[in-house]
Parts: structure tokens; C-alpha cells; sequence
């Protein structure tokens, strides 16, 4: 596969086509990225109390307007999915022990697909795309991926910015990691496949600087 309209911030991408069989043993072997959440409670006054073992933070949150997606050990981070009305408004992660905040850039409407830690706790990454061919008639990409870099034990505090690869060539559905320098992405070029056309997946290794 031609890499000409993909793009990647340091330079060529560099990827291979792989089998499903391959796909599925990498997804097998990775770790898991997101643990069950401790517990959210609304508070009386409409604030939103975050528990993770002994660590507990209140945050000015309702709970009808943020959601508490999981836990992302690596980073030890509550991973919040919050709204304005019935739109996505904010992606965030929130320290479970200092209550810093960081707020995930996301193109699409519907926010990330999902993120995934390497093996070895040297990288996160954050992917989304959109599930039609007809993305350009709102977007200037189809899928992106961003990566960031970070440093064992310092949680939010750890992590600097990696790169960022965009491309309109293809969808993503599932991105896991097989090292911590490579990736594989089950992926489509067309309409997203149902249950009787699943073999128009197409699966992808691809290096990540």
C-alpha cells in the first residue's frame, strides 16, 4: 500500500499488511489499557465525587453531564467522557491522586475511538475516525491516531506530546499495540463491514517513531 496520502509529522510512514490471524494474537498479547472505575458519586451540592482505592477527588461535575468511562492504570487517571446537552463536549483525564486535568483533542463528533498503553509503558496513543466514506464533505481527514510519550510513575504529569498521523484513504476500527515501537490496526476502505461482509476488513503494522 502507497503511503502518499497519509501523513505522519516526522516523516514516511512505514507499514505492512497482515493477516487477521496476526491481528487477533497481537490483540491477545496486548495489555490491558482501561481497568473498571472506582466509584463517582454526586455530591448534594452537584459536585462529582472520583474513588480509586484510597485516593478520592471531588470535581465540580455533575454526574448527569460527565461520565466516568474507567481507569487508565499507566497513567493512574480517571478517564471522563463529558457532554453539553446531548453533544460531546470534553474528553479528559483527571489524576486520580492531584486532580490535574488534561483535556484529549479529538476531530470527530462522536471523540476517540479508544487508547491503548505499550507494553512497556513508553507510549499511549488515542485514535478515532469517521465511519463513512463521505468525510470530506465535513472533515479534511477520515481517521487519525496521536501518540504521546510517557515517563514511568509520573502519571499526567509524564506525558509529552508524540505524533500525530491523519489519513483519508481509511477507517479504524481497533488499534492495539505489538511493541512499543509498532501497531496493528484492523482497518476499512469503504462502508463500515457488518457480520456478512467482515472479510472487507484490512489489517496493518505500521511503525511508530
Amino acid at each position: 500500500l502507497a503511503a502518499q496520502e497519509d501523513t505522519l509529522d516526522i516523516g514516511e510512514l512505514r507499514y505492512e499488511v497482515i493477516d487477521e490471524a496476526d491481528f487477533l494474537r497481537y490483540r491477545e498479547q496486548a495489555p490491558a489499557t482501561i481497568t473498571e472505575p472506582g466509584g463517582s458519586t454526586e455530591l448534594g451540592d452537584g459536585r462529582l465525587r472520583l474513588t480509586h482505592g484510597e485516593d478520592t477527588l471531588i470535581l465540580p461535575e455533575r454526574l448527569d453531564t460527565c461520565m466516568l468511562h474507567g481507569f487508565v492504570p499507566a497513567l493512574h487517571a480517571h478517564y471522563l467522557v463529558c457532554y453539553a446537552g446531548d453533544e460531546l463536549n470534553t474528553l479528559e483525564l483527571v489524576d486520580a491522586r492531584t486532580g490535574a486535568r488534561m483535556d484529549l483533542p479529538y476531530t470527530f463528533d462522536n471523540g476517540f475511538h479508544g487508547l491503548a498503553v505499550s507494553p512497556r509503558r513508553e507510549q499511549v496513543l488515542f485514535f478515532s475516525s469517521y465511519d463513512i466514506p463521505s468525510w470530506e464533505a465535513w472533515y479534511d481527514h477520515r481517521a487519525d491516531l496521536i501518540t504521546y510519550r510517557l515517563t514511568p510513575g509520573k502519571g499526567l504529569a509524564g506525558m509529552r506530546t508524540g505524533h500525530t498521523f491523519e489519513t483519508g484513504r481509511f477507517s479504524m476500527e481497533e488499534v492495539v499495540w505489538v511493541d512499543d515501537r509498532s501497531v496493528a490496526m484492523k482497518v476499512y476502505f469503504g462502508d463500515q463491514p457488518d457480520e456478512r461482509n467482515a472479510g472487507k476488513y484490512t489489517y496493518l503494522k505500521l511503525h511508530i517513531p
